[in-house]
Parts: structure tokens; sequence; C-alpha cells
């Protein structure tokens, strides 16, 4: 560099001189060649966050497979047991004949003779007829109290009195109705104690090897006091009084189940379509095989006030060889452990105008002579219950175990 020397304003300024101007204008020409090269390749270049943006746009599609498997385990429900209800067959008045032969006039209008209750008679079993276990009917001879029969028949017949010949009433009507249905022929529904009727009474007697009793002195009727009523035909016996006992209000001739013990337990409305009366059920009883049963009743959706729980109250017939206790875990299951089937993946299914239906994803070949990756075929199905994030489905050909399956968006 050279010095000059000028004069501003009478002061002298020495100004500097470049050496090789040449030199610096090649510098300049040469840092905008390298400035537009980099403008240039940065056209052509990309950084890797382009790409992942660039990949982050591009939907890839989720495939799933039909499967062969349990989906649904079956149900467990929790059940108690409840008893059933018994009866008391109570004789509280033994039955003794008036004398065969004409002896004290007649003491009222019912026809019953006075000498019939001597105070102090005890009421004494003298004979049993049946053992606990039997189940008994209408008809049915049930023992023998102070040396005389009772017979059982339907509580609708309402034996009030002793019966005489000609005696009128609809107790009448209805052990003639009651006789009739037991099959004894030549009895009428007339109402009045005819001939026919006491024929039949009279068969119904020898069949169990006694004879009317006298309601009269010296006249054969029907004695209230040898009869006793039953709710329900073809009940079964709980217990008996054995020989020599003494009966009571407090102690009864027998006693009988008249509606068996069930079991009771609650039941969702999913399984509420599944379990319908008559449906075959399993009863676990400590986790052991399940053992035969079926529904009984299911009733109206209700809510427990104690406990708060809700449900449709279900109840089941207990199963004559189930062992349990009263400590005893008791639930309800399918008889048998449901078997494997295709199923599928939730997330597959689509619901659509037409139904359920799921995407098969086409094969390679197929997408590429459509030139199009949306190349895939839907297919309706039928899907049968769901669990843990899986659905099994009604058996198609179009879907055979090992099909691929497309999870759109």
């Amino acid at each position: 560099m050279t010095a000059k020397t000028d004069e501003v304003d009478g002061v002298e300024v020495a100004l500097q001189r470049v050496r090789h101007p040449a030199r610096l204008f090649g510098f300049g020409v040469a840092m905008a060649v390298v400035l537009v090269g980099a403008f240039v390749a940065g056209l052509f270049v990309k950084a890797p966050t382009d790409d992942a943006l660039e990949a982050a746009k591009t939907v890839v599609p989720v495939v799933v497979t039909v499967e062969n498997r349990v989906v649904d385990d079956g149900f467990t429900i929790p059940a108690s047991v409840t008893a059933g209800k018994t009866l008391d067959v109570t004789i509280t008045e033994a039955s003794i004949p008036a004398p065969a032969s004409a002896g004290r006039q007649e003491s009222s209008a019912t026809g019953a003779s006075d000498e019939r209750q001597q105070a102090g008679d005890r009421v004494l079993v003298t004979a049993t007829a049946i053992t606990p276990g039997d189940t008994i009917g209408y008809g049915r001879l049930l023992g023998e109290v102070s040396g005389r029969p009772v017979f059982s028949l339907p509580s609708s017949v309402p034996l009030y009195r002793d019966l005489l010949p000609a005696a009128e009433g609809n107790d009448v009507s209805a052990l003639q109705t009651t006789l009739i249905d037991l099959g004894y022929y030549g009895v009428r529904k007339t109402g009045v104690l005819d001939a026919g009727t006491l024929d039949a009474a009279r068969r119904l007697y020898a069949k169990a090897g006694y004879s009317l009793p006298f309601v009269a002195a010296g006249v054969p009727g029907i004695a209230w006091r040898e009869f006793a009523g039953l709710p329900t035909p073809d009940t079964k016996v709980v217990s008996a009084a054995p020989v020599g006992t003494t009966l009571s209000s407090d102690i009864a001739l027998l006693r009988l189940q008249i509606s068996p013990a069930v079991l009771t337990a609650r039941i969702t409305a999913v399984l509420k379509d599944d379990l319908l009366a008559g449906t075959p059920v399993g009863v676990s009883v400590n986790g052991a095989d399940p053992a035969k049963s079926s529904v009984l009743a299911v009733g109206a959706f209700t809510t427990d006030e104690e406990s708060g729980a809700s449900g449709y109250p279900i109840t089941v017939g207990l199963p004559s060889d189930a062992a349990i206790a009263g400590d005893s875990t008791i639930a309800l299951t399918p008889l048998e452990k449901p078997a494997a089937g295709p199923a599928i993946p939730v997330v597959a299914l689509r619901q659509g105008t037409e139904g359920v239906s799921v995407t098969v994803e086409a094969e390679k070949a197929a997408v590429d002579a459509a030139k199009a990756t949306a190349a895939h075929n839907l297919v309706r199905v039928e899907v049968l219950t769901q669990q843990n994030g899986w659905a099994s489905i009604k058996p198609n050909p179009k879907l055979p175990v090992g099909t691929k399956l497309v999870v759109e968006p």
C-alpha cells in the first residue's frame, strides 16, 4: 500500500491505497462462486428430517390375521341354595267311628254322633304307610292314627263335616270331582252324596284294607278327620312319625316337601337371552366338574335393597347328585367348555349400513395388476361373542384361518 496526502478544510488527511487491487477482485469473485454452488446443492440435497417428515405422511396399513381360538370361555355365576317349602300334616283329633248298630240319636244337622269322640282319647300313630323319600299324590294312604286311616285329598276339597248319605254341598261336589280324577267309575258330579259316590269311597278304603267309617249309628259315610289336604300332587315325604308317636299341633304325622330346593342367582342383560327357561346349565360345587341341570325360570330386572346388586333373578334346579354343604361354593357354568373357532381382533371390524364387515388384504399380484394399494376385498361377518379385544365369528369360507385382514384407519 502507498499513502497519499489530501487537504480537507485546511487539514491534511492521509489516504491508504490498495497495492494489489486485482487480488481483492479475485477473492470477491471466488466467494460469489461458493455461495452460488451452495445454493444449487441445496436444491438437490435433502436433510434426514425431510425424509422423516415425508414418511410421516405415508399411511402404513396394519394387518391382522384370522385365528382359531376360544374367545369366550363361558360364564361363572355365583349361586346359592334356596330351601324349598315344606308342609306338616298334623292330626289333632282322632277319628273314632260311631257304633255299627243303632244307639244314640244323631246330635246335629251334620249327622255326627255324640259318641264319636270321647274325652281323653289319644291321637296316636298306630301304623305307618309311607317312608321318607316316597312321592305321594292324591287318594294315597298316609298312615293310621288311633286305628283309623288317613288319606290324602287336594286341599281344594273343603271337607269340614262328616257326610251322611244324601248330604249336599260344595264339599260333596269337590269330593266327587276328586274321585272322578282318581279314576273311580260310577261317580257323577251332582253335589249330592249318592250311592255311586259312597261306593267309590268304599273302594278307596278297601284298596288300603279298611272299611268306611260309621258317621252315625249304623250309617257309613265320609269322616272328615280321615282326610288330609295337600296343596300339590306328587309331593315328596321328608319325614314320617313312627308308630307310637303321640300327635299334636306341634308333632306332625308327616312332613312333605311341596316345592323343591333350588339354586338362585342374578344374571346380566348380556346373558339373559342365552339362559332362557329350559336351557341346560352346569352346577359346579367347590370347583368340581359341573353337574347337569337346567334353568327353571328367569324373572324381571330387580335391585336388591340390601346388597344393591342388580340383574335378572334366575332359578335353576338343584341336581340330585350335587353334594352341597353349608359352606360350599356354588357356581353356574356351561356344561362343556366352548370349542375354539375362527376369531379376529375387534379393531378389524367395521360397522356399515349393511352390517359388520372386515377388509381382506389383497394379494400383491392383484395390487400390482390394479396398480392401487387400496385394492382390498370387503367381506361381511357375523359376530358371535366378544371378549378381551377378540371377536369370534361364524365360520365363513371367505375367511379361513390365516386370512390377513387390513385394519383401516
